[in-house]
């Protein structure tokens, strides 16, 4: 039981970051009936790609990466694919985290000491700073990691109490005029699913759970249903106490595309007493940060596996921490609202990874069905809704990519 906790409480962990401060910019054009039906909908996808993931681990006998499974499955070619996606999911995370991070530094600044420190100038620090770190080796960054991660959860706790003191929630409109507008659409689906990115986690929490198929379920699904219930709070008590304080302010979210760092602003301007607006930066700040230092983690190790062995494993270090660094700071640098676009890439590559690969691979390994775990996985009528809404989700990325 207390391992079952535990995986809960990492799986949630996972997913709270970076993702939510990206929400409420992306659903304010929804309304609140759209949203709560768009992230009901997420949830049971992505619990349902959790379990495919998990099945297809159980069947092998042992705690294999999804790479590791194409190969045995389907052969060295769905191998090259998984790693792929793997790899450009982590570079688009990294871009839109270092784009986002800077963003919001940059806004304080312009705010606090009313100073203009160029956004490019702020990139370079964000990505010299990201790669000194990822050079300290696995034991510094998760003890830094964690400081992190405990000091995020308790400005969490802090911010959303504080906003939500003098909220009117009626005041939140239900549905809003660009409800009907395809664009707004097309925007939210991939960022949502990209904010319940833990499927990466599923081979360590298999091998953590002792491959238990029913403690796994229950993992994943209080693991995925916190979150929903963090995103749903905090887009509303950050979006209420626009519409309740500063209704004009909400009105320039729907009518434009505004920064990361800008909505933070408006949010923090809106707030009823000084304390509370250094509350929602720090919330914003070190929710980008515990990503990034995640995702990148993830993508040092890539690496260091990849590239040869040298005397000096410092230097090998090194090597792959400027490979993971360098790629996604030129991305945020050159994309202008690199974050909220990056996300949304994200989340089309991360849709491959979590249901179409799984899907196949579920297919193609017909011969174990004796050995399932998850009826719903053999269910051809749920495998044909997963398929539609990756599908979907992919054709909203590349509409967004093409317009």
């Amino acid at each position: 039981m207390n391992k079952t906790f535990g995986s809960t409480c990492m799986i949630a962990g996972t997913a709270i970051g970076a993702g939510m401060i990206a929400l409420p910019m992306t659903l304010a054009k929804l309304g609140t009936i759209a949203t709560l039906g768009l992230i009901s909908v997420t949830w049971m996808i992505v619990y349902y790609s959790a379990l495919l993931g998990t099945e297809l681990t159980i069947r092998r006998g042992e705690s294999l990466t999804l790479s590791e499974i194409a190969r045995r499955i389907s052969g060295r070619g769905a191998e090259m694919i998984a790693i792929g996606c793997i790899m450009t999911l982590s570079y688009a995370l990294l871009a839109a985290y270092l784009y986002g991070g800077s963003s919001i530094t940059h806004t304080l600044f312009k705010v606090t000491v009313e100073q203009e420190v160029p956004l490019p100038l702020i990139l370079k620090m964000a990505a010299a700073l990201l790669c000194l770190f990822l050079t300290l080796g696995i034991k510094w960054i998760d003890y830094i990691n964690r400081l992190l991660f405990f000091t995020l959860i308790g400005l969490l706790i802090g911010t959303i109490g504080g906003l939500g003191v003098d909220l009117e929630i009626k005041t939140l409109p239900s549905m809003t005029t660009t409800l009907v507008e395809m664009k707004t659409w097309t925007v939210a689906i991939p960022v949502i699913f990209t904010s319940f990115g833990f499927q990466m986690m599923i081979p360590a929490i298999s091998g953590y759970l002792n491959r238990d198929a029913i403690q796994i379920r229950r993992a994943f699904f209080w693991g995925s249903l916190i979150p929903v219930v963090v995103y749903l709070t905090w887009t509303m008590t950050t979006l209420g106490t626009l519409t309740t304080k500063a209704p004009a302010l909400f009105d320039e979210i729907i009518a434009t595309n505004v920064e990361v760092g800008d909505f933070v602003q408006m949010v923090s301007k809106a707030a009823s007493w000084s304390h509370l607006q250094l509350l929602v930066w720090g919330v914003s700040f070190f929710a980008i940060v515990t990503s990034a230092l995640g995702v990148a983690l993830g993508l040092v190790d890539i690496w260091q596996k990849l590239l040869p062995g040298s005397t000096y494993r410092c230097w090998q270090r090194l090597g792959a921490a400027l490979i993971t660094v360098a790629p996604p700071f030129a991305i945020a640098l050159l994309t202008p609202g690199a974050f909220i676009k990056a996300l949304g890439f994200a989340g089309m590559i991360l849709v491959i990874i979590a249901i179409i690969l799984p899907t196949y691979l579920i297919f193609k390994d017909r011969t174990c069905v004796e050995a399932t775990c998850y009826r719903i996985c053999q269910s051809p009528f749920i495998r044909w809704l997963g398929a539609t809404f990756a599908l979907g989700l992919i054709i909203c990325e590349l509409y967004n990519m093409l317009g």
